[in-house]
């Protein structure tokens, strides 16, 4: 693996491990710091692992690299948030609308140029408006995929197998995005970024 592979795999665990010792709110004691050795270490191995199966199809290796993308990207989204709500509170009793698009156009940039050239590698050209608007749409159907869904799972079927609609709601969320990053992975792969 590329030293870039292994920082950024390892990044990624340690800042996913820094949301879920934040996302309660509360002092997760040493189990919070077993997470800041664990979780990048599993990073890593995932994508060492599907490093090794990539050679065979690549697509798994990039699909690895894709994950990590979106993970990095996605807790630069809502660190950035918070970050803008604290340093412009005015702005935010205004509309809190205007930081998430601030937020939210951060991490699309951070997807479509890590997707772009370290996922896909595409490097023998610079960024391109077409491209860029190409990776919009597809993630903006992906936005509609993921939000659908959700809206589907707990709507209008609402809660099943006797689950409590708190845990339903969570694994409506972690099936929505599952969808949504499939589909992203695909229009990335065979539109936005095809050789």
């Amino acid at each position: 693996m590329k030293k870039f592979d292994v920082s950024f795999s390892i990044v990624c665990g340690i800042l996913v491990a820094e949301l879920v010792n934040n996302f309660y709110g509360f002092n997760l004691g040493i189990f919070g710091w077993i997470l800041f050795l664990i979780l990048p270490v599993i990073s890593l191995f995932c994508l060492w692992l599907m490093e090794i199966i990539g050679q065979k199809y690549l697509f798994i290796f990039q699909a690895g690299k894709h994950v990590l993308v979106g993970v990095f990207a996605t807790i630069v989204d809502l660190k950035s948030f918070l970050f803008l709500a604290w340093f412009f509170p005015g702005l935010y009793q205004l509309s809190s609308i205007i930081i998430k698009t601030l937020s939210f156009i951060l991490a699309i940039i951070i997807k479509y140029v890590g997707n772009k050239f370290w996922t896909f590698q595409k490097t023998e050209e610079g960024i391109s408006r077409k491209e860029f608007t190409k990776f919009l749409i597809t993630n903006s159907i992906g936005l509609v995929i993921d939000v659908l869904t959700f809206y589907i799972l707990t709507k209008v079927l609402g809660q099943q197998f006797g689950i409590s609609f708190l845990l339903w709601e969570k694994l409506s969320i972690l099936i929505s995005a599952i969808l949504a990053g499939v589909w992203n992975f695909c229009g990335d792969k065979f539109f936005v970024f095809k050789k």
